[in-house]
C-alpha cells in the first residue's frame, strides 16, 4: 500500500482507488479484489487464489484457502493487523494467527484441555475508537 499526498492507494494490479483511510483501503482490497476470486472460485472452479499485488514476490503462488490469502495481504502488503491480544496487546492479523500467538506465547493461561482468551478489534474512527470490540476466542 503507498502513501501518495496524504491519501492511500490500493496497489492491487489495475487498480487505482485512492482514500484518506489506510482501513478502508484494506477492507477494499479483502471485500473487492479477494472476494473476486472467491465468487470465481465457486463459479468456474479457479484453482485458489493469487495474491495481485503489484510487484509481490509471491505473485505466482496459489493459495489454497482465502484466509491464507488474506493474512498474506495483512501481513506483507497492509500491515492491516486488526485485532489485538488483551493479554499482551501484540496486533494480531487473523483468527487463525490470534490461537497460534495464544498457544505459543501464553501457554501459562491454558487449562489442559481449553481455553478462553479475549481480543479487541481495532477502531479507525474517534467514535469506535470509544466502544471497542471485545470478543472471546475458545481454543480447543
Amino acid at each position: 500500500m503507498i502513501e501518495q499526498d496524504g491519501k492511500w492507494v490500493c496497489g492491487w494490479r489495475d487498480c487505482t482507488l485512492m482514500s484518506e483511510s489506510r482501513t478502508k483501503i484494506c477492507q477494499h482490497v479483502e471485500e473487492v479484489h479477494v472476494m473476486q476470486q472467491r465468487r470465481a472460485k465457486r463459479t468456474n472452479g479457479a484453482k485458489g487464489f493469487v495474491c495481485r499485488w503489484e510487484q509481490c514476490p509471491r505473485s505466482n503462488t496459489v493459495f489454497h484457502a482465502v484466509s491464507n490469502l488474506i493474512e498474506h495481504i495483512r501481513n506483507h502488503h497492509t500491515s492491516y493487523h486488526p485485532l489485538k491480544c488483551d493479554t499482551c496487546h501484540q496486533r494480531i492479523v487473523s483468527l487463525n494467527a490470534l490461537a497460534k500467538h495464544v498457544s505459543k506465547y501464553h501457554k501459562e493461561l491454558q487449562p489442559a484441555d481449553s481455553f478462553r482468551t479475549s481480543f479487541t478489534v481495532e477502531r479507525e474512527s474517534e467514535r469506535e475508537r470509544a466502544s471497542p470490540l471485545t470478543r472471546t476466542l475458545s481454543l480447543q
